[in-house]
C-alpha cells in the first residue's frame, strides 16, 4: 500500500516536470523465515515465488527492524548532483499503517535515490516534503539542493536525467502499471570456495596461508545452515567436497581436513575451475541463466595460462548472465587483473593482497573473514582443531 501511494505521488509530480513516471514492477525480497509464517496464514491474497535475480545486496530499498529511524535516508556513494545513490535504508517503522506520512516519505527517497535529488529542508528541519515542480524554486535558499546542484532546481536536475530524455514509444502508456512480486529466498545459502594450488603457491609459504585462512573462514565465518563444496584447481579442477550442509562441528572439520591436505603444484587455469563451480551450482556454462543463486569465493595467485582449453573472457561473460555472485581475492602481483572484472560483472567484491609481507598471511584472513555476502556472517560455532593453528 504504502508503495502504491509513494508511486502515485511521483506520477502526480513528474507529470509537471513532463513525464509521467511512477513505479512498474517491483520486487518484494522476504527472508525464508518470513515466508513461512506468511504460508502458515494461508491468506489468498498472498502469491509468494522463488527469488530468482533477486539478492539483498542488490535492494534499491531496504527495510530492517534493526535500522534506526535516526538512521533512515538514501546511502550515496559520492554526493554526485543527478548520480543515482547506493541504496535506502528504512526502518520497518515507516510501513506501519499508522504512519500517515510514509508514501510522502518513501516518494521522496525515491526521487533522491534515482534521480540525485537533494533535500530542500533547511539543515537541521525535519520537517520536510516532497517539492511540488508548479512551485517557484528558491535558489538562495540554504538546503543540500542547492549546494550539491548549483542552485538548480529539483525540476531542472530530473529533466537532463535519462528517464526523462529516453525517447518514448507512441505505444508506450506514460502512467505506471503498478505490480508488488513477493519472492523468496532459497532455504539454504550456497556457497563454493575455490582454492589455487599451483605450483608457484609453493613459495613464500603462500600455500601454508591459504590453507590457515580458508580453514579459519570454514570454522568460525561459514554460515550454520548453509551449504559448502570445494573445488582446488592448476591446469584443471578437482572437485574436493560436492555440497554439504554446514550444520555441525563434525562437518567443519571435514571441510577443513580437506584443505588442510592440500599441496602446490602444476599450471594455472582460473576459467575451468570457474565453470566448475558454475556447474556445482546448477549453470551450465554454455546457455547461462538466472534460476540459480549461490556465491563462488575466488582465491589465486597466478595469471591465466595461454593453453587452457577454456578462455577465462567468455567464462566472464557466461557467469555475468547469471544470478551468481563471486568474491575475488587475487593474491599476490603476479594474480590476474581480470579477477576484478570478474568480480564487478557479478556484483562481488575485489581484493587484492601483496605477497611480499611478513602480514600476507594476516592480510589474506582478514579478507576472508571480512566479506560481507548474503551467504557468510558471523558464526560463533568454536571448532578446535589442529589445522587452525
Amino acid at each position: 500500500t504504502a508503495l502504491r501511494e509513494a508511486s502515485g505521488i511521483l506520477e502526480k509530480l513528474t507529470h509537471n516536470v513532463g513525464r509521467r513516471l511512477g513505479f512498474g514492477e517491483v520486487s518484494v525480497l522476504l527472508p525464508h523465515s518470513l515466508s513461512e509464517k506468511l504460508a502458515q496464514l494461508n491468506h489468498s491474497r498472498l502469491q509468494l515465488h522463488p527469488a530468482t535475480w533477486q539478492r539483498p545486496e542488490n535492494a534499491d530499498f531496504v527495510v530492517s527492524p534493526d535500522i534506526k529511524e535516526s538512521d533512515e535516508g538514501v546511502v550515496r556513494d559520492k554526493f554526485v548532483c543527478g548520480a543515482q545513490a547506493e541504496k535506502v535504508q528504512l526502518s520497518t517503522k515507516i510501513l506501519e499503517s499508522s504512519n500517515a506520512y510514509r508514501p510522502r516519505t518513501m516518494a521522496l527517497y525515491f526521487s533522491q535515490f534515482r534521480w540525485g535529488l537533494f533535500s530542500e529542508a533547511p539543515p537541521g528541519d525535519a520537517d520536510f516534503k516532497v517539492s511540488d515542480p508548479r512551485h517557484r524554486h528558491n535558489k538562495d535558499a540554504d538546503n543540500l539542493l542547492n549546494m550539491n546542484c548549483n542552485q538548480r532546481s529539483a525540476a531542472e536536475v530530473i529533466r537532463d536525467h535519462e528517464d526523462f530524455l529516453r525517447p518514448i514509444n507512441s505505444a508506450t502508456k506514460m502512467n505506471s502499471n503498478f505490480n508488488v512480486r513477493l519472492v523468496v529466498e532459497p532455504e539454504r545459502r550456497r556457497v563454493v570456495i575455490v582454492m589455487d594450488i599451483s605450483g608457484s603457491m609453493g613459495s613464500d609459504n603462500r600455500i601454508q596461508s591459504l590453507i590457515g585462512a580458508v580453514n579459519h573462514y570454514i570454522a568460525f565465518t561459514l554460515e550454520t545452515g548453509s551449504e559448502c563444496a570445494l573445488i582446488s584447481f592448476t591446469g584443471n579442477p578437482t572437485v574436493l567436497q560436492n555440497f554439504i550442509l554446514v550444520d555441525s562441528p563434525a562437518v567443519r572439520r571435514q571441510l577443513m581436513q580437506s584443505v588442510s591436505n592440500l599441496t602446490a603444484g602444476g599450471g594455472t587455469c582460473i576459467s575451468g575451475a570457474v565453470q566448475e563451480a558454475m556447474k556445482l551450482l546448477g549453470e551450465d556454462p554454455t546457455s547461462p541463466t538466472h534460476r540459480s543463486s549461490g556465491q563462488i569465493l575466488l582465491v589465486t595467485e597466478g595469471e591465466e595460462n595461454e593453453d587452457c582449453s577454456i578462455s577465462l573472457d567468455s567464462t566472464i561473460d557466461a557467469i555475468s548472465k547469471t544470478s551468481l555472485r563471486v568474491n575475488t581475492i587475487r593474491f599476490g602481483e603476479s594474480a590476474d587483473m581480470r579477477m576484478s572484472l570478474l568480480a564487478s560483472v557479478t556484483n562481488g567484491s575485489a581484493q587484492f593482497i601483496p605477497v611480499d609481507s611478513n602480514l600476507a598471511a594476516s592480510k589474506l584472513l582478514l579478507q576472508l573473514t571480512s566479506l560481507q555476502s548474503d551467504l557468510a556472517g558471523v558464526n560463533r560455532t568454536v571448532v578446535p582443531n589442529s589445522a587452525l593453528d
